[in-house]
């Protein structure tokens, strides 16, 4: 594991390929030009007879929702991930958490979307546990009370593939896996969402936001 000095982001090199992590930057450019193409660069070079054999590119967000204190992370979460089905339940003293899955079939590889909702700090997946860069992302998230619901949601796009590493391609398809990301996202959030966090029809991530 190699980590950057502010510990905001690492680069793992292990038996299943390499991962870039991050936890803070302001646009997906900033994370290819200063992560992604160097990490490929690096990786590239090391092998010197190369090309080394790509056999999966993937994405992966994870996205907290902290809701004001008079509001649900319903009215942040479409209706299809909604999680407060116990308002219809008789006797019900109202949710305490919910799970969604969805997995799409794309033209290439698939995507995958996992929304939790629970009491108190939203996690990690337990997958990224421990984390390997600080996790305090979005601001105020350890300021949350234990009774109070907030959410996650986990998109991760993938395809499976067999062909050399090029930096030019490699890049290109990681641009048209993060464009199917955002549009999924927009698709899974409520428009009150979108202007809390001051979407609109930018790149830029909201600030409620944790890119991982």
């Amino acid at each position: 594991v190699f980590r950057t000095e502010d510990g905001r982001s690492a680069v793992i090199a292990g038996d299943q390929g390499m991962l870039v992590i991050t936890s803070s930057y302001n646009h997906y450019a900033d994370f290819v030009e200063t992560l992604l193409r160097p990490c490929l660069m690096a990786l590239s070079e090391s092998v010197t007879p190369g090309p080394l054999l790509i056999r999966r590119y993937g994405l992966r967000y994870i996205d907290r929702v902290l809701p004001e204190n008079d509001e649900t992370p319903e009215q942040y979460i479409s209706e299809s991930l909604r999680h407060d089905l116990s308002d219809s339940i008789p006797g019900s003293m109202g949710e305490m958490m919910g799970l969604s899955l969805l997995r799409c079939r794309m033209s290439e590889g698939y995507l995958d979307v996992r929304c939790f909702t629970g009491l108190g700090r939203p996690p990690l997946p337990s997958d990224l546990i421990p984390s390997p860069v600080i996790d305090d992302r979005p601001s105020g998230i350890n300021d949350i009370k234990p009774d109070h619901r907030t959410a996650v949601i986990d998109t991760d796009r993938f395809i499976d593939i067999s062909e050399g590493l090029d930096i030019q391609i490699a890049v290109k398809r990681y641009q048209r896996l993060h464009d199917d990301i955002s549009s999924t996202f927009k698709a899974t959030v409520t428009k009150h969402a979108l202007k809390m966090w001051g979407c609109g029809n930018s790149e830029s991530k909201p600030t409620k936001r944790r890119k991982k």
